[in-house]
């Protein structure tokens, strides 16, 4: 029986706006989520048989989206770079460390994204939470690797 399991207390979470130097921005960021990639199927049933041949295309973009939070402190928050990024349509990257930013851990990093849309505060006016701001990115691929320098 499983007695241990990794939560997201040691989360590391860094972009890059060229992809070579990164900023950590886990002080900043509530959470990461992905969504996409699927790969292109097709069922094809022929005169004879009631079962599908299946065919198989290429994969799909993928979409991140980073949830961090709104401070208007500085210009190297997460938030205020992704829409420095979104109007000046650069590119992003984002990569997460889910056990901590340590050697042989795993590490995944986006390819060259681009914004989608303009980075602006969300939330409730009734709640006590703390003001957020959703940053989506759309990607080709997300490698996963382990993580070898620091």
């Amino acid at each position: 029986m499983r007695t241990e399991a990794l939560s997201w207390i040691d989360a590391e979470v860094e972009y890059s706006t060229d992809g070579t130097t990164w900023v950590s921005c886990s002080e900043d960021t509530l959470s990461v989520a992905v969504e996409g990639g699927e790969r292109a199927t097709a069922d094809t049933h022929t005169g004879d048989d009631t079962t599908p041949v299946v065919t198989f295309g290429p994969k799909g973009s993928l979409g991140v989206t980073v949830r961090g939070l709104y401070t208007c402190n500085a210009a190297t928050d997460a938030v205020t770079v992704a829409q420095t990024a979104y109007d000046a349509d650069t590119d992003l990257y984002f990569r997460w460390f889910p056990d901590g930013k340590v050697i042989g851990k795993p590490q995944y990093t986006t390819g060259a994204s681009k914004v989608l849309g303009p980075v602006v505060p969300v939330g409730e006016f009734s709640s006590a939470d703390a003001i957020a701001a959703d940053i989506k990115v759309r990607t080709a691929k997300i490698t996963q690797s382990t993580y070898a320098t620091s």
